[in-house]
């Protein structure tokens, strides 16, 4: 099949989904005060921000049923929803800024605020259904934007938007989804020495998106739970001409039998294309895994196996999971051992590092993740504490271009990582909540000297005070350990670069949130982000905006 006729099937799809149009938010959030049970639409559920980011999945998240959630026992780390106010023109968003109070009443709303970088942002929400709830439909929009004063070009223009739309026909034993999200961010290469123009360092990267599901929303006669997803993105950047189009689907079945015990199988394809000025590459991933699982509130134990094909070469996909209850809740003992095969991509790593440059060697990695902790739940603590071995073949790894300084590279080598997470929530008092998350990895490279632009520490420490159902404030303590980057120091004979490392430095610091419900309806916010001033860099020759602040109302319907 010729390139043209491959780029016309992806114009296709695209079309497709246009046609059966939907998008979903970026992910409404669960909260309020501990006295209340409030019904929202759950879009996505919390991760923790100091979790791995080798792998980003582009697609928007069709959102599932209303569900009505009580908050009394659990507990959130300092979220970076895209609602957070962190002005950093870097995606990624590894540990920055406090998250923000979660959605009290209605889910859908209108807020407006400005910020110290000339930073406005202007956010709409709208979650809708029909009378007998048969379709749920809404729609959002995100902006935000930001200017630094002492680095020329420190600037970016963030907007985002998008709708869903989600169908149970008959008697409501299927349900149908499909959504559309459209992101435009303009950023700058700033970290560049001198520009003699705006135009000569200008990155603007766009991705579009849809997905479209069928599954089974009720228990059927032969008890056979389905779910079939497609989904489809095209993303572009504007320095160096760099296109990449992804179609992919999953299909995943389960079957329940003798109480407690279930079969599964999952089929899972993605089908890319990537273009740049100098180079094309298509690559084409399928994987399969089948198995069997145990749950009776007790003991849980999962055996998955399969493969997974990556052009001509095949290899292992592999799951076990095994968990006991020592005491009630308290006490959960678990293992885990997971091998697959991850699908990297152009607009991954440009999503992860908006400062890439256009032409990029892609290749999957390969990770074999061990693990094992202990977890529990105990009156108003959520805990678990989990040790990993990981073994990742082509691990990607972010280095400084030889010839454009402030664009980066990628590399890829064999990692061995000796990981240690914890994570801890507590509610002192009904109104009084505390979170700590905490990340530590130790890099064995096969070839590179070090894991660069990885650091080994991720922390944070978050606590969120509700007076009366009025008032919220909170502080957030976060720091990340140095790390280091491969950047090009002087030539040898005017041609081959003497690569050397640099130190970047370690951060920590403090933010401040507030807000007032003035009504139901209506609430005033303020944050006040990195209160140190530290202008710590994620990416070398790229720091932070430092100190910042905003203030703005908030109007729920």
């Amino acid at each position: 099949m010729s390139t043209k006729n491959k780029m016309n099937i992806g114009r296709n799809i695209l079309c497709g989904m246009l046609l059966l149009q939907g998008v979903a938010p970026l992910w409404a959030q669960v909260g309020g005060n501990n006295n209340t049970n409030d019904e929202v639409i759950v879009i996505k559920q919390y991760e923790s921000t100091l979790q791995d980011a080798d792998k980003i999945s582009f697609n928007p998240i069709v959102p599932e049923a209303k569900t009505t959630v009580n908050e009394k026992l659990t507990y959130t780390n300092t979220d970076v929803a895209y609602k957070s106010t962190k002005f950093e023109p870097n995606a990624l968003k590894p540990i920055a800024l406090g998250r923000e109070k979660p959605e009290k009443h209605n889910t859908s709303f209108i807020k407006f605020g400005f910020g110290t970088q000339l930073s406005p942002l202007a956010q709409l929400m709208y979650n809708g259904s029909n009378v007998k709830n048969t379709i749920g439909y809404g729609l959002w929009y995100n902006h935000l934007s930001a200017k630094g004063f002492k680095v020329k070009y420190q600037q970016f223009s963030d907007d985002a938007l998008g709708a869903y739309v989600n169908f149970r026909p008959g008697e409501g034993k299927v349900e149908i989804g499909t959504a559309f999200a459209f992101r435009n961010l303009r950023t700058h290469f700033y970290g560049a020495d001198s520009a003699e123009s705006r135009k000569a360092v200008f990155q603007r990267l766009r991705s579009y998106d849809g997905n479209v599901f069928f599954k089974n929303a009720k228990a059927n006669k032969i008890g056979l739970n389905f779910r079939q997803d497609l989904r489809f993105n095209y993303f572009q950047a504007k320095d160096g001409g760099a296109n990449e189009w992804l179609a992919g689907g999953t299909t995943k079945l389960e079957k329940g039998f003798a109480k407690y015990h279930h079969v599964e199988a999952s089929l899972d394809f993605d089908i890319t294309q990537y273009k740049a000025d100098t180079l094309s590459q298509q690559r084409n991933i399928f994987r399969f895994l089948a198995g069997y699982f145990f749950d009776n509130d007790d003991w849980f134990g999962r055996g998955d196996i399969g493969f997974a094909v990556d052009g001509k070469k095949a290899y292992l996909q592999a799951k076990l999971e095994a968990e006991k209850k020592l005491y009630k809740n308290y006490l959960i003992v678990f293992g885990k051992w997971h091998y697959g095969l991850d699908v990297n991509t152009f607009g991954s790593f440009a999503t992860a590092n908006n400062f890439v440059a256009g032409n990029l060697l892609l290749a999957n990695t390969r990770t074999s993740d061990v693990e094992a902790g202990f977890k529990g739940t105990a009156k108003s603590l959520n805990y678990k504490f989990a040790f990993h071995y990981l073994r990742q073949n082509n691990k990607a790894l972010f280095v400084n271009d030889s010839a454009h300084i402030e664009r980066f590279n990628v590399i890829y080598d064999r990692a061995d990582i000796f990981r240690i997470k914890a994570e801890a929530g507590y509610n002192i008092m009904e109104d009084l909540r505390v979170g700590l998350s905490l990340n530590y990895n130790l890099y064995k490279m096969k070839v590179q000297a070090r894991a660069w632009h990885e650091p080994a520490l991720n922390m944070a420490l978050s606590a969120t005070y509700n007076i009366q159902g009025k008032i919220i404030v909170g502080a957030d303590f976060y720091a990340m350990a140095g790390a280091y980057a491969l950047v090009p120091g002087g030539y040898e004979g005017q041609v081959t670069p003497n690569l050397i490392e640099k130190k970047i430095k370690g951060t920590a610091d403090i933010n401040l949130r507030a807000e007032y419900i003035f009504k139901n309806y209506l609430s005033f916010f303020a944050n006040f982000n990195n209160l140190a001033h530290q202008k710590y860099q994620r990416y070398y020759r790229y720091q932070s905006y430092g100190f910042n602040c905003m203030a703005g109302a908030k109007f729920s319907f």
